[in-house]
């Protein structure tokens, strides 16, 4: 990964994930995957799974995106999210 300053920051450069990183929560580190679960924001969760969004990042609380679908009762979107951690684990380049 390459890493650029931007407002006195370090940042990853520009990748189709971070292009919705500003709707990322940095006070509870949340990603923007483990937003868009907690919101119920499927299409957006495809969206950010399909342009490589880490599946076992944690936010301040230790809990996967996975994890936070399970605590919201969205059984399908934690189910998808499953699966597409045990594809990716089985077939590295999915």
């Amino acid at each position: 990964m390459f890493w650029t300053r931007f407002n006195g920051y370090d940042c990853p450069t520009l990748t189709d994930v971070q292009i919705l990183e500003p709707y990322s929560s940095v006070e509870r580190g949340q990603t923007a995957l483990h937003v868009a679960v907690q919101n119920g924001e499927r299409k957006i969760c495809y969206l950010l799974v399909s342009a490589g969004a880490p599946l076992l990042a944690v936010d301040k609380q230790d809990r996967t995106a996975q994890q936070i679908a399970e605590q919201t009762r969205d059984y399908d979107l934690a189910k998808y999210l499953e699966c597409k951690y045990l594809l990716c684990t089985t077939y590295p380049y999915c």
